[in-house]
């Protein structure tokens, strides 16, 4: 375990500076179909336009990439701003100015890119790492996933561009017929001709508009069933627009494997910056404290090469947690998000297999060598503002439930938002009687599931342990050193004690005194629990926790949502 819990940073500077790369992406394909001129087709031919189809896929595959791999996202940009007054020529786009506003791009990916961390860590001694017998082979599935990527897309790529020249020569050889426009059809996207034989026939176009009735126009004929406008040739080259991304993706994914391999390589070749740290070696992943002012200290995770753990915890078999106990150790590198650092614990050097991903600044109590407010068996130390008056007492049963009035207001909606859904899908195909079943069914299931994962579960809790009621059955966990209680980021409570491992929901919305906590008090409450058993050694068997019986107010839901069903359906 981590000794506290933080949010991902990010594997690079500022990661939400990508954000910029992709909004200006964004701002010059708006700029650009919005701003060119719309010609119609029957004034200049839609001839096909592969070149300036990979151009503004090359646009939306720097703005993928800078996500990947930043410089080479950079090329990418590169390559856009050549790619587009070349395009301009070569397939006549009508760009004019905007064919530079690919500049732009480039300006930003090369400003995202040099991106550093403004804050050095001062460390007066440099010296290179001891190099380990063999490296990890990191960046693997990268690499793997942007070869299938890059192959994929070439492929695709190819396959397209053949049918398009295959088509090319078949519009070469067809009769040109001139045919008669007779009325627009399917929401003006195409239009009816008729031929000097009378024969009709219906042609898809990209505007019905441009083509109004009685107008003559040339049409593209053969016996293999070709019906063409000749001024809107077939162009299948469109498809460059989403596979020249995925292109772009698996070079961002390429680049990126061999930019980690790369920096794991210099950090063993390069003297680099010491620091005395303490860590908790958990075998695969060694958390590391390092000491900065007085009060606090950087906390982040190094993933290793797996060795079996000196320190922290005992056999993984044993039913006693050790006390958390971190030791002194040697990092080498700046610990920075992305960065790679590898850490020497009791003279061995431990291999990194990925930069390092979270840094966060913690309060730091430097007797103890462990964050505060952490107990000595790595769990938080429970705050007394979030632990309720009533919950100080663990002797006596408590319980919580997370039921609240947004719950309910919650049922409500739910079921109403199904039986819609479901109704409107058996629309057409069902009789009046048929729907009105379906109605109140689908009201009832609604409100069934609402009961079981909204309204129902709840949790009883002494120094005995707890029992959970979750939305299919009741799960019972007796207090043990091992138990572990974290709040998620969905708002739960999350119990895990070896392999068993269950959640409780909080309350949403404000809580109601008494019955009720938000996350934060319910996990105070559960951890003095805890400490409490474990101290006094009064550990137990956990409280009962009957089922509930659904409450009037569910059945009041279902019949209002049922009889607005089936008076609807005898409406219509």
């Amino acid at each position: 375990m981590t000794l506290v819990s933080g949010m991902i940073t990010g594997m690079r500077p500022y990661p939400r500076a990508d954000h910029l790369v992709a909004g200006t992406a964004a701002t010059v394909l708006l700029l650009t179909v919005f701003t060119v001129p719309d010609v119609p087709c029957t004034a200049d031919r839609c001839d096909p336009e592969p070149v300036m189809s990979i151009a503004v896929g090359v646009l939306a595959a720097t703005a993928v990439m800078s996500y990947l791999h930043r410089w080479a996202a950079v090329g990418a940009a590169v390559v856009c701003a050549v790619l587009w007054p070349i395009a301009d020529r070569v397939d006549d786009s009508q760009l004019g100015w905007r064919a530079l506003l690919p500049l732009a791009l480039v300006v930003a990916a090369v400003g995202v890119a040099r991106l550093r961390w403004q804050e050095p860590l001062a460390s007066a001694v440099r010296r290179q790492p001891p190099a380990p017998h063999r490296l990890p082979a990191v960046g693997t599935l990268s690499g793997i996933a942007g070869a299938l990527l890059v192959a994929a897309g070439l492929a695709a790529m190819g396959l397209t561009l053949w049918r398009q020249n295959q088509v090319d020569a078949q519009q070469a050889a067809a009769d040109r017929l001139t045919a008669e426009v007779l009325e627009h059809v399917d929401d003006a996207d195409a239009v009816r001709l008729r031929l000097a034989d009378g024969t009709e026939f219906v042609a898809e176009v990209l505007s019905a508009s441009d083509y109004p009735v009685g107008l003559r126009v040339e049409v593209l004929m053969d016996d293999a069933g070709l019906r063409q406008l000749s001024t809107e040739p077939y162009d299948i080259t469109v498809l460059f627009l989403p596979l020249v991304p995925v292109v772009g993706g698996g070079v961002g994914l390429l680049a990126q494997a061999y930019g980690r391999r790369r920096m794991l390589r210099r950090l063993f070749a390069e003297p680099q910056a010491v620091h005395a740290v303490r860590v908790l070696d958990h075998g695969d992943e060694i958390a590391v404290l390092l000491p900065g002012p007085p009060g606090s200290a950087r906390q982040f995770n190094v993933v290793v090469v797996h060795e079996r753990p000196p320190h922290g915890l005992d056999d993984e078999d044993s039913d006693v947690r050790a006390r958390v106990h971190t030791v002194p150790a040697t990092l080498f590198g700046d610990p920075h998000a992305g960065r790679w650092c590898a850490v020497e614990v009791d003279g061995r050097v431990r291999v990194p297999t990925r930069p390092v991903a979270e840094v966060e600044t913690v309060p730091y109590d430097s007797g103890r060598g462990l964050p505060a407010g952490i107990e000595d068996d790595g769990e938080p130390a429970v705050d007394p503002a979030d632990l309720l008056p009533d919950d100080q007492d663990p002797s006596t049963v408590r319980e919580h439930r997370a039921a609240s009035l947004r719950s309910w207001a919650g049922t409500a909606v739910q079921a109403a938002a199904i039986v819609t859904v479901t109704m409107a899908a058996a629309a057409g195909t069902a009789p009046a009687m048929a729907l009105a079943v379906l109605g109140v069914v689908s009201a009832g299931v609604a409100c069934e599931l609402a009961w079981r994962y909204y309204l129902r579960p709840r949790a009883c809790w002494s120094v005995g342990g707890v029992s959970v009621l979750t939305p299919w059955g009741c799960r019972r966990m007796a207090w043990t050193p091992g138990t572990a209680i974290e709040i998620t980021e969905d708002g739960e409570v999350l119990l895990t004690d070896g392999e068993i491992t269950f959640a409780v929901p909080a309350a949403g919305g404000r809580p109601a005194a008494g019955v009720a906590r938000s996350p934060r008090q319910l996990a105070a409450a559960l951890r003095h629990a805890r400490r409490v058993a474990l101290d006094t050694g009064r550990v137990g068997p956990p409280p009962g926790l009957p089922a509930p019986r659904r409450p009037w107010p569910l059945y009041l839901i279902w019949v209002a949502v049922s009889a607005t069903a089936v008076a609807f359906t005898w409406l219509a």
